[in-house]
């Protein structure tokens, strides 16, 4: 089962260490040593697992293991992205400014340049607009 549930996992690292783990585990190891041993897997989930070994409720253990894991993680990405988005705020509200600024230099100045310039900003922020999406889901999926 330990060795099903690595190769599912997407993180290459902990996918690793769950094939460890099992072979530890196949040589007659206790999983909570296994787990420990390895460093790689949280301290609670690490103690959860070794209660419900002595206490013989391991399915037990690690649902709610999974499910303190879940909530940890949905603390941590509620963290990042509050202080992501006004961020983002700050950078939209600079490239608006930018606008402007290149809007009245090319009122004020019949040049070529000032025109280039004010295209490069208009591109620039909706290429960024369009990346916002893109940069959440990579924080959701690869950073946490």
């Amino acid at each position: 089962a330990l060795r099903i549930a690595g190769q599912v996992m997407s993180n290459l690292v902990l996918r690793d260490e769950s094939e460890h783990v099992a072979e530890q585990v196949q040589q007659g190891s206790s999983l909570h040593r296994a787990l420990g041993e390895s460093g790689r897997f949280p301290p609670m989930m690490v103690h959860m697992v070794a209660s419900g070994e002595a206490s013989g409720e391991l399915e037990t253990m690690l649902e709610r293991s999974a499910v303190n894991q879940e909530r940890e993680l949905e603390m941590t990405l509620g963290t990042v992205m509050s202080l992501f988005e006004p961020v983002m705020v700050v950078v939209m509200g600079g490239m608006v400014l930018l606008i402007v600024l290149v809007i009245l230099l090319t009122i004020t100045t019949n040049t070529t340049l000032v025109t280039f310039l004010l295209l490069l900003v208009i591109l620039v922020v909706m290429l960024l607009l369009l990346l916002l999406p893109i940069t959440n889901t990579f924080i959701q999926t690869y950073l946490l």
